[in-house]
């Protein structure tokens, strides 16, 4: 039971991180938008999407383990 709440501390930790992260490249991108061309935003918006992906693939992963080892 402590390892099921340990790894759910770091999915939550994991998942504020990238809140934090993500929070700052929007307010990145909404000072861009006085002085960047539309495919820059479109270039970090991708970049934004890969980065939720990937997390998103690694937090699978880790459920997956956390399920098997059960």
């Amino acid at each position: 039971m402590s390892k099921l709440l340990d790894n759910t501390k770091e999915f939550v930790d994991d998942l504020l991180e990238k809140a934090e992260e993500i929070e700052t490249d929007v307010t990145d991108m909404a000072g861009d938008t006085k002085d960047s061309s539309i495919e820059a935003l479109r270039a970090r918006s991708k970049s934004l999407n890969e980065q939720i992906e990937k997390l998103a693939k690694v937090e699978e992963s880790k459920a997956k383990k956390a399920t098997a080892k059960k």
